[in-house]
């Protein structure tokens, strides 16, 4: 028995190193797309909080809210591979330059490839700009096609996106994007997550984290 204890707690401490090897891996990474793109440390954190609020309205377990998380974290992750002149571009993309960034999702799968542990989330990071219709990219994936996580991280993405300063253009209202978001249900989002992300309680994102946020009453 004593024997058996022994392996046993060896194969819990080297499961623990596995897990903080993983952390340590999953911060390296957040931090690394963080510093490409100013803009996105705030949008992951906002994407993140967001989608796992949506995510406990819809019933979601542990596991199922541990991968939204993750999928939410790294769904833009693909943009470390764009270059900075199409990120920051303060005007529209040409159809060269917007070919190049809806590569993203694909980089971003490829960039997760070797973590066997995010093997599930890697197919939530390359569906995020998958639209309900079919419309989106890479895949042209549509409806419940979609990972359910990937179609929550759209309209938290969405919202985020329309109520945040871009270099193309000003941030929308959140009345406005809340409108936007509801006129694009069943065409670019999911009816149902759009139903239960609207009957939140909505911070609108601030240019500052020290700035108050705009509450939108559900």
């Amino acid at each position: 028995i004593s024997d058996q204890a022994a392996v046993a707690l060896e194969r819990a401490q080297s499961f623990e190193n596995l897990e903080e090897t993983f952390v340590s891996t999953v911060e390296a990474l957040a931090n690394a797309l963080e510093a490409n793109d100013e803009y996105t440390s705030s949008h992951t954190r906002w994407i993140t909080d967001m989608a796992l609020r949506v995510g406990e309205a819809l019933g979601f377990e542990s596991i199922a809210l541990k991968r939204l998380e993750l999928g939410a974290l790294f769904h833009d992750i693909g943009k470390i591979g764009i270059p900075t002149s199409i990120l920051l571009k303060p005007g529209p993309l040409s159809l060269e330059e917007r070919k190049i960034m809806e590569t993203h999702p694909e980089l971003g799968e490829r960039i997760l490839e070797p973590i066997d542990r995010l093997v599930d989330v890697r197919t939530v990071v390359r569906s995020c700009h998958e639209r309900w219709d079919g419309a989106g990219y890479p895949d042209r994936k549509a409806g419940e096609e979609i990972p359910i996580e990937a179609r929550i991280i759209l309209v938290c993405d969405a919202f985020h996106a329309m109520t945040t300063d871009r270099p193309y253009r000003k941030r929308l209202s959140g009345e406005e994007a809340c409108r936007r978001l509801q006129a694009g249900a069943g065409t670019q989002f999911d009816p149902a997550v759009v139903e239960v992300f609207l009957s939140l309680p909505l911070e609108v994102p601030v240019p500052h984290e020290d700035a108050p946020g705009e509450l939108l009453a559900s």
